[in-house]
């Protein structure tokens, strides 16, 4: 049985070296790069069946390598392992196109299982990927969404978390805290209105749509899509 082959991109050796261990005992065949372009070339030559990428390297960050590979691998596994895990951080990994995002501090045996769960949903759109909003489809690599007619309109980073929570939870109210400490982080002043301001930006970016985007009094937002 040909071993799944797990692509290792960070530019700290001793890591590559212990990591690469860990994965091969797993029963996993590996392959390393040091740095975002060596990553690039290796998905080009023999595309892994995951990836696990570092943020901070020589040249292109982990965020805009991801972006690269998204755009030519909508499917591809990429998991962001990194020392840089704030929920500001984690909030760009996973708009940019990452599916999970774990800290280097995390155990061996929970990152493995992380894994396994990730490759056996693998189904031929990753969860990272490009999705549908309502009559849009949303690619997140590429920060835009595209209507039925092809017009496209851009996004950024928190628009499309928002978008990707919401898409995966039709119906569901989500606390106007949560959703400022989601997009913000744990410091944000929940006493802005930045929530409010970009709720607005998306309703007019998604024309018609944007009504589907609700607004609960004295809850939050929900995603009620129209029949």
């Amino acid at each position: 049985m040909t071993k799944r082959e797990i692509l290792l991109v960070d530019d700290d050796r001793g890591l590559l070296r212990s990591l690469s261990l860990v994965l091969r005992d797993a029963g996993y065949a590996v392959r390393t790069a040091m740095n975002g372009e060596a990553a690039l070339e290796a998905v080009r030559e023999s595309r892994p069946d995951l990836v696990l990428l570092d943020v901070a390297m020589p040249g292109k960050c982990g965020f805009d390598v991801c972006r690269e590979m998204r755009q030519d691998n909508p499917d591809l596994p990429i998991v962001f392992l990194t020392a840089y895990s704030s929920p500001r951080d984690e909030l760009k990994g996973l708009a940019c196109g990452g599916d999970i995002y774990v800290s280097k501090t995390v155990d061996d045996d929970i990152l493995l299982a992380r894994i396994a769960a990730l490759l056996r949903l693998r189904t031929g759109e990753a969860p990272g990927g490009d999705f549908d909003f309502g009559s849009w489809r949303v690619e997140a690599a590429r920060l835009r969404m595209l209507s039925p007619s092809g017009r496209q309109v851009n996004l950024v980073d928190r628009e499309i978390a928002l978008l990707r929570l919401f898409a995966c939870n039709p119906g569901e109210v989500f606390d106007r805290d949560f959703l400022m400490r989601r997009l913000w982080g744990a410091e944000a002043d929940l006493t802005d209105n930045r929530l409010s301001v970009t709720i607005y930006a998306l309703r007019k970016k998604l024309g018609r749509s944007g009504d589907a985007l609700e607004c609960v009094r004295g809850s939050g937002y929900s995603y009620r899509p129209r029949k």
